[in-house]
């Protein structure tokens, strides 16, 4: 799959809206239950910047895929978002200086405490993908 595709555009910008939105429902939700009060602005805009991560993880995944099936865009999404952390887990604990210690604190906070979001939206952004691929693959046909 070529990343210099509108295909690929369209798809950047709708996993962005889509991995705002769920998480920022994420957020909310989870400060509600865990009693930490965290404003509707703070959760968009820690989501967006999650979001904005993640769009740059899919440059990487989507050039992989090669427009297989949709659970094959979102296992590689998945995975590339656990090899992520655990790679800035593992520099966390060689590097002892402040940023390493930095990295470790936020590792855990985006991994450990959004695992369920992110599996949740790895499905979406796999079947998105698969349609936006799928629809402009038959376009050009």
């Amino acid at each position: 799959m070529k990343i210099c595709t509108k295909a690929f555009l369209i798809f950047q910008v709708t996993m962005v809206v889509v991995t705002t939105v769920l998480m920022t429902i994420y957020w909310v939700l989870l400060c509600h239950f865990i009693k930490e009060t965290i404003s509707f602005i703070e959760s968009v805009i820690l989501s967006t910047c999650i979001a904005f991560i993640y769009a740059i993880f899919l440059l990487p995944v989507w050039k992989l895929w090669k427009g297989k099936t949709w659970y094959s865009l979102s296992l590689l999404f998945f995975s590339t978002i656990t090899i992520i952390a655990v790679l800035s887990f593992i520099i966390s604990i060689i590097d002892t200086r402040d940023w390493g210690f930095s990295l470790f604190w936020i590792t855990i906070y985006i991994y450990v405490l959004a695992f369920p979001a992110n599996l949740i939206i790895s499905i979406p952004i796999g079947l998105i993908g698969k349609y936006i691929s799928t629809k402009y693959n038959n376009e050009a046909s």
